[in-house]
């Protein structure tokens, strides 16, 4: 838990994931935790959401949406008066995928890619990761700023290419 925390009204609503692996196979799903803002430091007030109900058993998280990354956001969007998550497709991946809801739990719709990534075409060696939507810095309320990391599994082509390991935003 801890990929992205959502406020909404009196609740702070914590996500993070689950990883089922088969084999060689790894796939993240999101979980969620809710906890009155005022009790965020006291763990035996957290909630998590379970088949449409919060318990206090953590175990019995949902999966809510399955193939996510370990960095995501969530925001609410007044402009359509729906909740967004922003990730990387399956963690490292050239493609910045998105999702929508009604509520911060769900449904969530299927993922919907929105962007590919240039800079991983340049080299096999160069992934994508850490997308997010930020909501706060958009400038109208019918966009998104969403930034991303490019990066390089090789150590020397990361250190000497001046446009890797660095922040990049798109508006959406």
């Amino acid at each position: 838990l801890g990929s992205s925390l959502l406020k909404e009204n009196e609740f702070i609503y914590i996500y993070g994931t689950t990883e089922a692996v088969n084999g060689e196979i790894r796939r993240k799903s999101m979980i969620l935790a809710r906890v009155p803002e005022a009790q965020l430091d006291q763990f035996d007030q957290w909630r998590f959401y379970s088949s449409g109900k919060w318990t206090t058993e953590f175990n019995q998280s949902s999966n809510l949406c399955t193939d996510m990354a370990n960095e995501f956001s969530v925001s609410h969007l007044p402009a359509i008066d729906k909740y967004i998550v922003v990730y990387t497709e399956k963690s490292f991946s050239k493609y910045i995928t998105l999702r929508f809801a009604p509520d911060p739990w769900g449904p969530w719709s299927a993922p919907r890619r929105i962007y590919a990534c240039p800079e991983a075409d340049r080299s096999q060696d160069i992934f994508c990761y850490a997308a997010k939507g930020h909501p706060n810095i958009s400038e109208a309320p019918d966009e998104l700023i969403v930034s991303y990391i490019a990066n390089s599994i090789d150590f020397e082509t990361m250190v000497s290419d001046a446009r890797l390991y660095r922040p990049r935003f798109i508006r959406v």
